[in-house]
């Protein structure tokens, strides 16, 4: 038997069906987050790691808590997906040049806080 909580509640052939019945969500996350994302980043990679996902959610699980599974599942595969592409140091990669820490990485701040300066007739830095 699971050392967690749901799993302890639970034998395995009802943690088996919990987690092929929320199978659909799995893949229905992974696709709106691949959509974000690069074509290299595959999707059966992403509903890998939501399946992790969905595993843990169901192993900690506390019905106590007044929250479905279903709500649970959804932070917990998310998350799962999120992690795993942090972990690829998404979007950047690894071997790709670090941005210069000289000059701010977007110009529009300055000229965003100039144009209200222009608009509010407050006197430049």
């Amino acid at each position: 038997m699971h050392s967690n909580a749901m799993a302890e509640v639970i034998g395995d052939d009802e943690r088996e069906r919990l987690i092929l019945e929320h199978l659909p969500q799995v893949r229905l996350i992974a696709r709106r987050i691949q959509e974000r994302l690069p074509e290299n980043i595959s999707l059966e990679d992403l509903v890998s790691t939501g399946v992790i996902g969905l595993i843990a959610a169901i192993d900690n699980f506390d019905p106590c808590h007044n929250v479905k599974l279903k709500t649970y599942a959804e932070y917990k595969i998310r998350g799962a997906i999120l992690d795993g592409l942090r972990g690829l140091d998404w979007p950047r990669g690894r071997n790709a040049a670090r941005p210069s820490k000289s000059k701010p990485p977007f110009p529009w701040p300055n000229s965003f806080s100039n144009g209200c300066r222009r608009k509010t007739k407050l006197p430049p830095n």
